[in-house]
């Protein structure tokens, strides 16, 4: 029976996380911008389609291989493909689709769930979504500027949930940290360009959380 293997459970769990993220987000932008960075767009628009079902094959081929080692391994594995595709169409776009983000928010009750830390994970997501809703709206106030989307707050609330608040705290810190580095580095390396010193947070927030969850034990 498919209730006594709970690989086989995770491992659907894992495997719809992955497909409506590919079917509800747009995946084929995502991997468009990958390739034409990569490769140009004669490459791009040759490939795109072939390469985004191969990656979606393999994403939800590595979730069931991972639910073997480990119940909540497939669920990770469906993290960092979304984490993924976020981090590339913010890169590329500055966006942060909200199909992809309430899968981020989605994944994080489960895992909370599943660890028994609902209570903690709720905490850390009302903090920190309290505090970048409180700052966006007073630089709108007092500058009449959107310096954080709506979109980076969702994505924040999502993997706040999965740490604990001391490192949620870290995380939009950290985040941050690495953004005003990456601005300084595209300052020095074209010191004629005309920038407004605008990053991508969300690409740095995906980036900063799998570092932790990398380095740090914490989660």
């Amino acid at each position: 029976m498919i209730f006594e293997r709970p690989d086989l459970i995770w491992t659907g769990i894992a495997g719809l996380i992955i497909v409506a993220a590919f079917c509800l987000g747009p995946s084929y932008l995502a991997i468009r911008s990958l390739l034409r960075g990569l490769s140009g767009g004669t490459t791009m628009r040759r490939f795109y389609r072939p390469v985004t079902f191969g990656f979606l094959a393999g994403a939800v081929a590595a979730a069931g291989l991972a639910s073997t080692t480990g119940q909540v391994a497939a669920l990770w594995v469906s993290l960092l493909v979304v984490l993924f595709l976020l981090a590339v169409i913010d890169w590329a776009w500055r966006w942060l689709p909200v199909e992809w983000t309430l899968l981020v928010i989605a994944i994080a009750v489960l895992k909370a769930l599943g660890t028994g830390k609902f209570g903690e994970a709720l905490l850390s997501a009302c903090l920190i979504v309290a505090i970048l809703l409180i700052i966006r709206q007073a630089l709108l106030w007092l500058r009449g500027i959107e310096a954080l989307g709506l979109g980076d707050v969702w994505l924040m609330a999502g993997l706040a949930g999965m740490l604990s608040p001391t490192m949620a705290f870290f995380l939009m810190g950290g985040a941050a940290l690495t953004g005003l580095v990456e601005v300084l580095l595209r300052r020095i390396a074209d010191r004629t360009a005309s920038s407004d010193g605008s990053v991508s947070y969300g690409t740095h927030l995906c980036g900063v959380f799998v570092a932790i969850n990398l380095f740090l034990p914490v989660t």
